[in-house]
């Protein structure tokens, strides 16, 4: 058995009269190659008169949370010689004691709070792939991130934008092929435990729904009621007992612009724009019957962008007001953030995000940056939610402790034209110089 790191199988030759050889490869079980090991395949020889053990090195990237999965590793087509019993033997791989004791979040009022008791501010990356269809039978459709990249970079946070059809098994395409629901699901669990073996959170986010497309290929109003509480019941079974996953019920839900009454109780018990939408209480609903307790994000209508029509006299949690107001959590201590987008330099998306903070919710941006050549947004972003900055001035309490509000970049992919943060696989610095800010300011709050 093994957790993290690397596996020795060990072929042995009884006899020792001539030259021989044989085959090897490893197959998978329910564990998968490329998510959680690395396929090995060869010829073990042996010369004339040479006895000695043969070593069949697996590497092993990551593992699942929560259970252990397996991969075999087979002899075959032996020169002369025979293979004896057993011809294959089965590698166990444990799930990682570290991936969810060393790291957690919770919410204490407007404020995230680690293993250890401290409150923290998250800053991170999104990485775009999982929630298209994929290819080559590849989930990441090529972008399967680099964790230990990021540490370089001071990232203690990932978000990963998921598609209901590829978990729930819904999307068949050529495209698609090969792409199971198991293997779909094994990249996202082997993802979280390698991100939280580095210290580093997970938000998994609905991002595409399978209504009306089964493969989905864009952004909808609002999750779906055939499909989406049932994702989340099952994603929360998954990652349940890992209190360093977030949930991120649905992205940039809709509406009208700006919101109205109606818009904003809907889009808490349904039919935002039609009977099709669900609400994000019965989305909270699904994610707290399956036992989960992990803190959940709830985005703010317009695209994530506003929390009271950009009025922050309209900002309101009662259930009547009409301004963003959150879902019952069924906790004693509720474990909610609201989640906005900062795409626009404007203050009036900061004003309504400051009411929010006063009432004592917590704010994690989990999309923002530049894509125009500029760093307009970023230094934005991080003059208001840093330590000290406009968040934590507006505060009528507690402000000069407050530990910033928390913020994720768009996007650690190469490729995505000016929201690329890197150029290539290895996490390497894109030219932009947008990802020079990032980097360079990750770096230095790296550790506070």
């Amino acid at each position: 058995m093994q957790s993290v790191g690397s596996v020795t199988v060990t072929a042995t030759r009884s006899g020792s009269s001539g030259a021989a050889s044989v085959s090897y490869a490893t197959s998978n079980g329910t564990a998968t190659a490329g998510q959680n090991f690395t396929a090995q395949s060869g010829t073990l020889s042996w010369a004339d008169g040479d006895t000695t053990a043969k070593n069949i090195v697996v590497p092993v990237s990551s593992t699942t949370i929560g259970k252990a999965v397996n991969f075999s590793v087979t002899l075959s087509n032996p020169s002369d010689a025979t293979v004896g019993s057993p011809a294959s033997t089965l590698v166990t791989i444990n799930p990682s004691a570290t991936s969810t004791a060393s790291v957690s979040v919770s919410v204490s009022g407007n404020k995230l709070i680690d293993a250890q008791g401290n409150e923290f501010q998250l800053r991170g990356v999104n990485v775009s792939g999982l929630e298209g269809p994929s290819f080559e039978n590849d989930p990441w459709r090529g972008q399967k991130p680099n964790f230990a990249a990021m540490k370089t970079w001071g990232i203690n946070v990932v978000r990963l934008p998921l598609a209901e059809g590829n978990w729930l098994g819904l999307c068949s395409t050529s495209l698609n092929a090969g792409v199971t629901p198991a293997v779909y699901q094994a990249a996202i669990q082997a993802a979280a435990s390698e991100a939280n073996v580095l210290g580093i959170y997970v938000i998994l986010d609905l991002h595409w729904i399978a209504v009306p497309n089964l493969c989905a290929n864009g952004q909808n109003a609002m999750a779906d009621t055939t499909y989406s509480a049932k994702f989340w019941s099952e994603v929360a079974t998954a990652f349940k007992g890992n209190p360093a996953v977030m949930f991120e019920l649905f992205n940039e839900p809709q509406g009208n612009y700006p919101p109205t009454t109606n818009d904003w109780n809907n889009y808490i018990t349904g039919g935002l724009t039609g009977p099709q939408d669900t609400g994000a209480q019965q989305l909270l609903n699904a994610i707290r019957a399956a036992g989960a307790t992990n803190v959940v994000l709830v985005d703010t209508l317009n695209y994530a962008s506003t929390f009271g029509n950009n009025n922050p006299s309209r900002t309101g949690f009662a259930d009547n007001a009409p301004g963003f107001h959150l879902p019952t959590d069924t906790l004693s201590t509720p474990q909610l953030v609201a989640v906005q987008h900062y795409y626009n330099t404007a203050t009036k998306y900061e004003q309504g995000a400051n009411v929010v903070l006063n009432k004592n919710i917590p704010i994690i941006l989990t999309e923002y940056g530049d894509d125009d050549g500029t760093t307009n947004d970023t230094t934005a972003v991080y003059g208001w939610a840093d330590p000290g900055g406009r968040a934590s001035q507006a505060l009528t309490s507690g402000g000069a402790s407050f530990p910033g509000v928390s913020y994720v970049a768009w996007t650690w992919n190469f490729g995505y034209g000016g929201w690329s943060l890197i150029s290539d696989s290895n996490g390497d610095l894109s030219g932009s110089p947008y990802a020079a800010a990032v980097k360079a300011h990750y770096q230095s709050r790296a550790g506070l």
